[in-house]
């Protein structure tokens, strides 16, 4: 397996992504998804031109709705075509630290801007790993895929991995059989929230340690 120096990053993933905020919380992530990728010795890859926004929660939406906790959207006819949002109290440190503390004692489970950065970095950065522009994966595959990279660093997430799966299988059978049945695609508006991203990373995993 070739890998290149976890530390380091792609030599042009700066000159893609622009920021006016985050700078450094931005080249960690960069860094993170290097040694991540790195790990299943992937270390050729690329990502579009890519601008990363904050922008304020819209007041015609239910705070619910509008949380802007991280996502991509597309636009193929922008200098940038990739847009990844976060809501614009992620463009400070301690901006972040009080609104994760608010999302938390309201319940609302986040791991913060640069894992969740990473996360995304990762969706898109597999539309160069599998050769296609904005790859048309299943929402599992494509969640597993992005929650698998998020979690792994220099080591796979095997134990976890294993655990999480498990663990769906005894509380929620027919999620799980949903999540594999690839005969009908899974949809966002099923909400199986985390169950997506659960049953993809098992699978991509051990596809992984089955094939490599």
């Amino acid at each position: 397996m070739n890998r290149m120096d976890p530390e380091s990053e792609p030599i042009n993933m700066k000159d893609k992504i622009k920021s006016n905020y985050r700078t450094e919380t931005i080249s960690t992530s960069i860094n993170q998804l290097h040694t991540s990728l790195n790990t299943f010795g992937i270390n050729d890859y690329d990502i579009p031109n890519t601008e990363i926004k904050f922008k304020k929660q819209e007041s015609n939406k239910s705070e619910k709705q509008s949380l802007l906790l991280g996502h991509v959207e597309v636009y193929p006819s922008k200098s940038n075509p990739v847009e990844i949002v976060f809501d614009e109290r992620f463009s400070t440190k301690e901006k972040e630290k009080t609104y994760v503390q608010q999302l938390h004692e309201r319940g609302i489970e986040y791991v913060g801007m640069q894992e969740a950065l990473k996360h995304e970095l990762a969706h898109i950065s597999m539309w160069s790993i599998s050769d296609q522009e904005r790859q048309a994966a299943t929402r599992t595959i494509d969640e597993g895929w992005a929650n698998l990279v998020q979690k792994t660093t220099e080591t796979l997430p095997i134990q976890q991995t294993k655990k999480n799966i498990k663990q769906l299988q005894s509380q929620k059978p027919e999620i799980l059989d949903r999540c594999l049945d690839f005969s009908k695609v899974t949809t966002y508006e099923e909400k199986l929230n985390t169950a997506e991203s659960k049953t993809g990373q098992a699978l991509l995993l051990w596809i992984h340690q089955e094939y490599g």
